[in-house]
């Protein structure tokens, strides 16, 4: 019920409801005798299963907020029970949280989020100081207010707790994932839930500066965090570490307490690399003069170091600027930045080759023309890059996994040492088999094996992870040839997400989990199609993978289309997986949510997707003609509607599958303007 107009204690009148929570409501109200503003929070006692745990924590917050005097944490002023239900009178902060700025603002300036993160570390050791200690364990943007002075407070104390020395382990996960540290969900095994302490704030104060000097919610899947300067250059290396820090998931990695990292805070810049390498400069200045009277030798080998060390600096320069260039879209100035590394810096390294083929196949869709350059410099024995293996190698998988162009790839892998990468060996053979005419699927899949069964031995390594992807594209390649190719898919891919289980780059961790899924998708509906006619029973089950494969990877990557590094093909996958998932629903017979799917996806996609119409109104003549097959008596309201909504599609008058659809429904034009 509204409790606008009522008046507690005989002074404390509520004007207006200003906010909502799983565990409280929060008013605006008036003290009637003082005209001052406070803030009321309503504790909901209707809590069901969960009433024990949540009330216990808002009794928590009321008595926390009692105890406390810090600028940065708001006062209570009162505590009253009326009719049951207890309203806590506390600070009422005018202004915005941080999470309403930064959906409308995105990324704060770096200098406001060191001064805010100072803030709130001197309001973490004021809690953790207290007898006994308090752990907030729910920093987050949304629970910062930002004030129209440009001051912070943090507010909301529900899941906060006294530190009990004694303790084990906590015994309820209290947290947002994202900005939680991991052992407020429980151990490596899933085990129970780990104490927290102050360690745990510090990994939810680091993951809510990584977003506001990002603008990019840790919250959202595949809930990682990169590097800061990933995403801006410009900021400062000194704040990248401290983040770093902060959010190991280790605790005993992370900082141990707060004085620690505040200290940090109010000296990132000494952190910097460019600040040590200034320091570094000036000692190097102090040694040269001083050993210079020595020996002159020492002179001119410092002289050579400090070309090679300029040359370095000047190579990694154009890398960084090639990437600020790809990251705003200016494809055509990052690929003269990557050549002029190339060939007026130093040829021999493998970064500006690399990053001109991910460069043309990734942002430009030109991979062919990404390999024409740099096979141009291999084929010329350029600097003796065609002695460089990395770059061998990854000209060889493109031209495998990209252009499909086989006998190229086996040229290329035959280039590649096999004393530094034993499995070029195998590489050759599949790509050289699958060049003839008449494959000898009997051989393919003897060398498969025997290369799975090598790469099964070997360490671990992000080039393993590289192994199992290319086995599962040589299977995927062939599943209309190969029997066991659908199954060979699945073992392999498992394997490949056993090793991520234990791989400890997060970036690498989240890109190979969507390609395992991928292809694991692919196999699960393959399993399905061959088991449909036999056992209905498990065909179920395998179509029902496939769509847990499919769910995985909606929930991992973005729909949003952008010139971003990570988002550029994720708008292509995601589309296709929407595809997938309907057609599944539809060969299960589950229509209606076969159609609640494109639904959703043309929400997403507007008028940007061909496949997503094609397959949708596909999807309705097919339902129609479950029923009929007399054009006429179908369904014409919807299926001309949607062919009305398809038709706005820029292109898609061209599709040939499209145009079919036309043709089908044709005779529900009779008698319409269209």
């Amino acid at each position: 019920m509204s409790r606008v107009g009522m008046v507690l204690d005989g002074k404390y009148e509520i004007l207006k409801q200003i906010g909502q929570g799983g565990m409280s409501i929060v008013y605006l109200a008036i003290d009637t005798r003082l005209n001052k503003q406070w803030a009321v929070k309503e504790m909901k006692n209707n809590m069901g299963n969960k009433e024990d745990v949540i009330s216990k924590g808002l009794q928590m917050e009321a008595n926390v907020l009692k105890m406390v005097d810090h600028p940065v944490l708001p006062r209570i002023v009162d505590i009253i029970e009326y009719d049951g239900t207890v309203f806590v009178v506390m600070d009422y902060i005018e202004g915005k949280t941080l999470d309403e700025v930064l959906q409308v603002e995105g990324a704060q300036q770096q200098e406001c989020v060191i001064q805010w993160a100072k803030e709130l570390c001197s309001a973490l050791i004021y809690l953790h100081s207290m007898n006994p200690p308090i752990i907030y364990r729910d920093m987050k943007p949304s629970n910062i207010m930002l004030k129209p002075d440009g001051r912070i407070k943090l507010i909301d104390f529900g899941t906060a707790k006294k530190l009990e020395v004694e303790n084990i382990a906590d015994t309820t996960a209290l947290g947002t994932r994202g900005y939680a540290a991991p052992e407020q969900f429980g151990d490596e095994s899933g085990r129970g839930i780990y104490k927290t302490d102050a360690r745990t704030d510090i990994y939810s104060l680091g993951a809510t500066l990584y977003h506001m000097v990002t603008g990019r919610s840790p919250s959202a899947p595949p809930y990682i965090m990169k590097p800061i300067r990933f995403w801006d250059s410009s900021l400062s290396s000194g704040l990248e570490k401290i983040i770093y820090k902060c959010t190991m998931q280790n605790p005993n990695e992370r900082y141990q307490d707060c004085v620690e990292l505040l200290k940090d805070l109010e000296n990132y810049q000494k952190l910097d690399d460019a600040y040590r390498k200034k320091c570094l400069q000036k000692m190097k200045g102090f040694l040269i003069t001083f050993v210079f009277a020595v020996c002159s030798a020492i002179v001119s080998v410092a002289g050579y170091i400090g070309k090679e060390k300029e040359r370095r600096n000047n190579y990694d320069s154009l890398i960084q600027m090639g990437f600020e260039h790809t990251v705003n879209g200016n494809y055509e100035e990052a690929a003269k930045v990557y050549i002029d590394a190339i060939t007026k810096v130093d040829g021999r390294k493998s970064a500006a080759y690399i990053e001109l083929l991910d460069l043309y196949r990734n942002y430009m869709g030109e991979p062919m023309e990404g390999l024409g350059k740099v096979t141009y410099y291999i084929d010329q024995q350029y600097e003796d890059v065609h002695e460089n293996q990395e770059v061998l190698l990854r000209v060889a998988m493109d031209y495998f996994d990209v252009l499909q162009d086989y006998k190229t790839s086996a040229y290329y892998f035959g280039l590649i040492d096999e004393n530094a990468y034993p499995e070029a060996k195998y590489y050759k053979e599949i790509a050289t088999s699958m060049v003839k005419l008449n494959i000898d699927y009997e051989s393919m899949l003897t060398n498969i094996e025997r290369f799975e069964s090598i790469n099964d031995e070997t360490r671990l390594s992000l080039q393993k992870l590289m192994n199992y992807r290319l086995l599962c594209i040589v299977y995927a390649r062939n599943l209309e040839q190969m029997q066991q190719a659908a199954k060979g898919i699945v073992r392999v891919a498992d394997k490949g997400l056993k090793v991520l289980e234990l791989y400890e780059d997060d970036s690498v961790k989240a890109e190979y989990y969507i390609i395992y899924n991928q292809y694991l998708s692919l196999a699960y509906e393959r399993l399905g199609e061959k088991s449909l006619e036999e056992d209905e029973e498990l065909a179920r089950e395998y179509y029902e993978k496939a769509l847990e494969c499919c769910d995985f990877m909606l929930g991992m990557i973005s729909g949003t289309e952008s010139n971003t590094i990570e988002r550029i093909t994720d708008y292509q996958l995601r589309e296709a997986k929407y595809c997938q998932k309907a057609s599944i629903y539809e060969v299960l017979g589950m229509y209606k949510e076969a159609c609640k799917v494109y639904e959703k996806a043309e929400k997403e996609y507007g008028k940007n997707s061909i496949d997503i119409y094609v397959g949708h109104l596909s999807l309705l003549c097919n339902i129609e003609e479950r029923y009929t097959t007399d054009v006429e008596n179908w369904d014409a309201t919807r299926l001309l509607k949607l062919y009305e909504e398809g038709c706005k599609v820029q292109g898609i008058e061209k599709d040939y599958r499209w145009k079919q659809l036309v043709q089908r429904i044709t005779p529900l034009f009779e008698g319409t303007e269209g």
